[in-house]
């Protein structure tokens, strides 16, 4: 409920009728990020501000302690004006309030390794989804293939992420996002950025007239990403929400 930001799907009540807890939340008029995926008919320009809005509301819930454990595209709602919502915050925990917060929770495909593991938790394993769910944004594919669940999760174990190749943006910037990503999705948990950095990237990027003239002519996915240094915290992610809203 603390947390008011254009990204953020707003949850105004937590009860508890018949048994059944639930959220009450902001009607949000739209559809699913999975959906404009799956459509495939985005600009290169419109996916990389629909990951910069995901990123700048993670980053959000972030500086108010909660980290939401189960990010993907099923997860975001895209607005009407085409704007994205971080949404569903039925698994979201304070990870210093929280006694069960070793559970096996979120959706498998989209799970950190130390997720997958049963390990506690922290914001950096939201950035691992995050970087999951760019990636397929960004190029239509998932970092770690499809198939069967199972070998889904043994490859985030195990296996490196696809590199995101990205068209319709310049090179230099492809570069730059391509390596963004490698950070996201590392095994390491302390090798990831903070989401509030991957926002300032994007951000920084968009502002960028060459990104900006390029991205917009062509309707297929493109790198992208100068970043900022990574130790930005609370008011680096304040700053960069205007840019992103």
């Amino acid at each position: 409920r603390k947390i008011a930001h254009p990204c953020v799907c707003r949850v105004f009540d937590l009860g508890e009728a018949e048994g059944i807890v639930f959220l009450t939340m902001e009607l949000v008029s739209g559809g699913t990020l999975r959906s404009c995926i799956d459509r495939g008919d985005l600009s290169p320009l419109e996916r990389l501000r629909l990951f910069g809005q995901i990123a700048s509301g993670l980053a959000a819930i972030h500086a108010e302690g909660i980290v939401h454990r189960d990010l993907r595209p099923e997860n975001v709602l895209v607005r009407e004006d085409g704007s994205a919502v971080v949404s569903n915050f039925g698994l979201a925990v304070d990870p210093e309030e929280s006694e069960s917060f070793m559970t096996f929770a979120g959706a498998p495909l989209y799970r950190s390794p130390e997720q997958l593991r049963c390990e506690p938790l922290d914001a950096s394993s939201d950035v691992f989804a995050l970087g999951m769910v760019g990636h397929e944004l960004l190029t239509g594919e998932p970092p770690f293939g499809r198939g069967a669940p199972a070998v889904v999760m043994s490859a985030i174990l195990r296996d490196p992420p696809a590199v995101l190749e990205m068209e319709g943006i310049p090179e230099s910037t492809a570069r730059d996002l391509a390596d963004l990503f490698t950070l996201m999705l590392a095994k390491e948990r302390d090798a990831r950025p903070l989401a509030g950095v991957a926002a300032g990237a994007i951000t920084a990027s968009l502002a960028d007239p060459m990104v900006a003239s390029t991205a917009t002519t062509s309707r297929h996915s493109g790198r992208q990403a100068p970043r900022p240094a990574i130790g930005q915290g609370r008011q680096a992610v304040r700053q960069n929400d205007r840019g992103l809203a």
